[in-house]
């Protein structure tokens, strides 16, 4: 009898993570229910070149989600800039974000998604230099919304990664 007692619990369980909006997922935070997504305009950069970087974050559900979009990069959006074989630097926000509000919030329809493209060079302590770089992002939400009567997505979760490359400066 405990074992149909164990997995009862253990199937009640799962249910009621399954219907949370509280990401859990894989190694990259894809739960099911939101991915983030990033690209870029092109593979091969000038020296000073400008580069844009697009943030998609996907309503992967069948039903609408609730998204927190105030956006700061370094607040909900980190970067991490992998160069060549060094380990990765996280841009972190040098100043507290500002309180949210009610329209920080937007629904996500199912298969639909919201887009934000940043300029990283003006955002970073250096701009890139001349070297191959790898580049990844994540979202974070842990403001649910219930100040406001919403019930937002929160969690973490990692996107894909995206190879550049800066060309050196041409010499004379």
């Amino acid at each position: 009898m405990r074992p149909f007692r164990n997995l009862a619990l253990a199937l009640l369980l799962l249910g009621a993570l399954a219907s949370s909006r509280i990401g859990l997922g894989d190694e990259y935070g894809r739960d099911g229910n939101l991915e983030i997504w990033i690209r870029t305009d092109k593979p091969v950069y000038e020296p000073g070149e400008p580069i844009f970087v697009t943030f998609i974050l996907k309503n992967r559900t069948s039903e609408t989600l609730t998204i927190n979009r105030r956006w700061e990069l370094l607040r909900e959006i980190d970067l991490e800039v992998f160069k060549d074989s060094e380990g990765a630097q996280t841009f972190r926000p040098a100043k507290p974000a500002r309180p949210f509000q009610k329209n920080d919030f937007v629904q996500v329809a199912p298969g639909k998604d919201l887009e934000m493209r940043l300029e990283i060079n003006e955002r970073l302590p250096d701009p890139l230099g001349p070297g191959s770089f790898a580049l990844r992002g994540s979202y974070q939400n842990e403001e649910s919304g219930k100040t406001f009567g919403l019930e937002a997505w929160t969690g973490k979760i990692f996107s894909n990664q995206v190879n550049i490359r800066v060309k050196s400066a041409l010499r004379m």
